[in-house]
């Protein structure tokens, strides 16, 4: 899809929802069962890139790398209040809020995103769940953006939890491994000096840009 969100490692440009899929798959697939603070990165690097190349091509600002991880980590933060037993069900919930949110929705559509994302149903038990659960949300969202009801919501939400602290032990090496795997010398030295800047002020199409193979 040009113009659609890109997979890091790759030259792909998907439609949002197959890119939060592949994402989440990306992210997760070798991770531990549980909660991890990567389930809502990839499904919102998905949605804020997609905004990103759109607002470029429209000549309007594109989001900062800062909205992007403020709006993950409120997301992660959001699936301790929502009021479900199902770890999926709570992600795509989440995903579909913060996913409506970045691409400028209206409280009838975050309303839309939310109700209609509880409603889904309960995640299949696969390794893929997480990142299904993912695209899922984000799904949501584009729908809601499309044509939004107003209907209230009828689920209640419990008080926020602090989520667990992420175990970051070996993670720089493991990235720098992947980065010398995957890219060419030039594009690796790029990257590394992307990496000790302060990313949080680039724009997520800049910063994706560099992680994307060329």
């Amino acid at each position: 899809m040009p113009g659609g969100a890109r997979i890091p490692g790759t030259s792909l440009e998907l439609d949002p929802v197959q890119a939060a899929f592949s994402l989440g798959l990306l992210l997760r697939w070798h991770a531990h069962e549980g909660d991890h603070c990567a389930d809502t990165l990839g499904p919102l690097l998905a949605v804020f890139d997609y905004r990103a190349r759109q607002a470029v091509h429209s000549g309007e600002p594109a989001p900062l790398m800062s909205a992007l991880l403020r709006a993950s980590i409120t997301a992660q933060a959001l699936q301790n209040r929502i009021d479900s037993d199902d770890a999926g069900t709570r992600l795509r919930a989440a995903c579909a809020l913060l996913g409506t949110a970045a691409l400028g929705g209206s409280a009838a559509q975050l309303h839309a995103a939310l109700n209609d994302s509880l409603r889904d149903g309960v995640e299949p038990a696969r390794r893929w769940r997480v990142a299904n659960a993912g695209s899922r949300g984000v799904w949501h969202a584009l729908m809601a953006m499309r044509g939004a009801g107003d209907e209230a919501i009828a689920h209640t939400l419990r008080a926020a939890t602090p989520p667990a602290q992420a175990d970051h032990a070996g993670a720089r090496e493991r990235l720098n491994a992947a980065i010398t795997a995957t890219f060419p010398p030039r594009q690796v030295t790029k990257i590394n000096a992307t990496l000790v800047l302060p990313a949080e002020d680039l724009r997520v199409g800049e910063f994706l840009a560099r992680f994307v193979r060329n």
